[in-house]
């Protein structure tokens, strides 16, 4: 026992120092980061390996080779090798978006699969006899203000405290300046015109207060009509994140009336009307976007999933197609293809769509969604249940993305936690800055938990296969009537 606590104590020691030059690279050099989180994992991982007599061969003890025979043997269970393989598939040694500007949003995801690594590691390993107090002095130096708390099972937990405020420090968002134009706010806005990503800040309620609180600030000293949009705009994306779709339809109209030739203020309207279901409006405001600047790739993508959401699915592929091309090819709009051609009975086109996705950028939630879905449909619940925690790292308030967590967490048999993510879900139903989520997949689960059980899972509805095939005959048809 008392080696095994002096062992504990070493390592979470180096692992602290380890953790300490990760906070400082974060904002910085993501690549650095990257590494280190790497380092770090593989670090873990050769102690398990060593502990437990687990060969990997003579050649080098990488992540790729360790975390096979771990999980084999099971020492590592299935739910935890997925941060393992988060972290592989974001932190791979010389993986081009290691330098690249993806490069933060990679920091994001694979911090937060280390910091749930962490977790199990130093909660599984603890003596059950091994109070918290012993390791106290030990962490004491290392767990100060704004440190991120989860959970907090075993005393070797509170290292992972030690990566404070990273994933907000991984925005790098600059700081506003008490004199001068509202660098903040528009840097936020620069950011919303490149769509959303893992890492933006996008999705954050401090991120667009910042940007707000600056605009207001540069507008104390000179009025600037498209600052007065800006803040407005600010404000509007509050509200969305908050599920408060009224208040930013109104933000969004005014942030259009005070300054009518930005596009952003009419993409912004546009994205809200699609929210609430409005798709005609949708169209027409970001159609006027698009006249007011042709080549942003936004405003033609918006017009695209409010023809997808209104169920005109050949209507909607043109258009994302031009938006994917005017985007230089993003591997966001590229998944989002994929989920489109899923949705249209192409499962091939849209596998393939998928890879192309994430072989580019391996968080791009809607080829994961393809990946997931189809392991769901093939009654596959651990290959469903990796995608969609994949997903689930990287966008952990899309309700569309958590219903889908909750169908793979149900089909193998993890009905406490299944129940608990639908919840979340519905909860969440409308927030976040990825939605997409079936209405009419919402209603079941809603009606589901109203009566206390789980929602009917989705490969035991043979309706919605039949339903699928008889799309396809119908398209192909179509098709073969054109030609004719």
């Amino acid at each position: 026992m008392e080696e095994r606590l002096r062992r504990l104590e070493n390592e979470i020691a180096v692992l602290r120092d380890d953790l300490r030059v990760l906070r400082g690279l974060v904002e910085n050099d993501p690549a650095s980061a990257l590494n280190k989180i790497r380092y770090v994992t593989e670090k873990v991982l050769h102690g398990l390996c060593a502990e437990h007599g687990v060969s990997w061969g003579s050649a080098e003890p990488t992540l790729e080779r360790m975390i096979g025979p771990l999980l084999a043997k099971e020492i590592i269970p299935r739910n935890v090798g997925i941060h393992v393989r988060t972290i592989q598939s974001n932190a791979s040694p010389g993986s081009h978006f290691q330098a690249s500007a993806l490069g933060s949003a990679h920091v994001e995801v694979a911090q937060r699969a280390l910091l749930e690594f962490l977790e199990w590691h130093f909660a599984s390993n603890q003596p059950p006899e091994f109070p918290r107090e012993q390791l106290a002095p030990a962490l004491a130096s290392g767990n100060r203000g704004g440190a991120r708390r989860t959970r907090l099972v075993g005393g070797g937990v509170a290292l992972v405290c030690l990566l404070v405020g990273a994933t907000v420090a991984v925005v790098a968002f600059q700081t506003p300046t008490e004199a001068g134009p509202p660098t903040a706010g528009l840097d936020a806005v620069e950011r919303y015109r490149n769509g959303w990503s893992a890492g933006s800040g996008l999705d954050s309620v401090a991120f667009w207060r910042v940007a707000g609180d600056d605009f207001r600030r540069a507008l104390n000293t000179e009025w600037v009509p498209r600052w007065a949009a800006g803040a407005r705009l600010a404000d509007g994306c509050i509200a969305l994140l908050q599920d408060d779709i009224v208040s930013a339809r109104s933000d969004y109209e005014a942030a259009v009336e005070l300054d009518p030739s930005w596009s952003v203020g009419h993409a912004a309207l546009a994205s809200v009307l699609l929210r609430s279901g409005d798709f005609d409006d949708a169209i027409a405001s970001a159609e006027h976007a698009q006249l007011l600047e042709p080549g942003w790739w936004v405003p033609v993508a918006l017009v695209g999933r409010a023809h997808g959401q209104a169920g005109e699915l050949e209507r909607a592929v043109p258009d994302l197609m031009r938006a994917y091309e005017l985007s230089g090819r993003s591997p966001t709009l590229l998944g989002e293809l994929a989920l489109l051609h899923h949705a249209r009975g192409f499962d091939r086109q849209a596998l393939i769509a998928a890879s192309e996705a994430l072989d580019a950028d391996p968080n791009v939630i809607p080829a994961l969604v393809v990946r997931a879905e189809r392991r769901i449909e093939a009654g596959d619940g651990e290959g469903a249940l990796e995608f969609s925690s994949h997903a689930a790292a990287v966008a952990p308030s899309s309700a569309l993305v958590l219903l889908l967590h909750a169908d793979a967490l149900a089909m193998t048999g993890a009905e406490d936690d299944a129940m608990s993510t639908y919840r979340r879900a519905l909860a969440g139903d409308g927030a976040g800055a990825l939605n997409g989520a079936s209405p009419v997949r919402l209603r079941e689960v809603r009606a589901a938990l109203a009566e206390g059980v789980l929602p009917t899972l989705r490969h035991r509805q043979p309706v919605l296969l039949a339903r699928k095939a008889a799309l396809r005959r119908q398209l192909v048809e179509a098709a073969e009537a054109a030609q004719a």
